[in-house]
C-alpha cells in the first residue's frame, strides 16, 4: 500500500502477470480490472497514475506490470474483479486479498 494524497484513502499497488494463452494477439491493461472493497463498492483505476500498464501481448506471451488503486484506508481486505470491456468475456474472475499489517 502507497500513500494517497487524500488522508481517508490508501493507494493499492497491484502487481500483474497477464499471459495470453490464445491464438491471436490480445491486449490487457490495468483498466481491465477493478477492486471492490468490503461495503460492496466498487473502485475503478486511478487514471492519473501515469504506471498503470497496459499493452498487446502476442499469443503465448506474458505482460508484467503494476495497477494503481485508490481505495478507503480503513479497508484490509478487498477484491480484485476481472472485469475487461469486451463482450467475448464467459466467466468472472476474482482475487481476494488481504493487507499485511505494519
Amino acid at each position: 500500500m502507497k500513500d494517497s494524497n487524500n488522508n481517508d484513502k490508501q493507494m493499492a499497488k497491484i502487481d500483474f502477470s497477464v499471459k495470453n494463452v490464445g491464438k491471436e494477439e490480445s491486449g490487457a491493461g490495468a483498466g481491465d480490472f477493478a477492486i471492490q472493497t468490503k461495503d460492496g463498492e466498487k473502485h475503478q483505476v486511478y487514471g492519473l497514475n501515469a504506471n498503470n500498464f497496459g499493452d498487446a501481448i502476442a499469443a503465448g506471451k506474458t505482460l508484467k506490470g503494476s495497477g494503481y488503486y485508490e481505495i478507503p484506508a480503513d479497508q484490509k481486505e478487498f477484491t480484485i474483479l476481472y472485469e475487461p470491456n469486451i463482450d467475448e468475456v464467459t466467466e468472472k474472475i476474482k482475487w481476494t486479498i488481504t493487507v499485511p499489517s505494519k
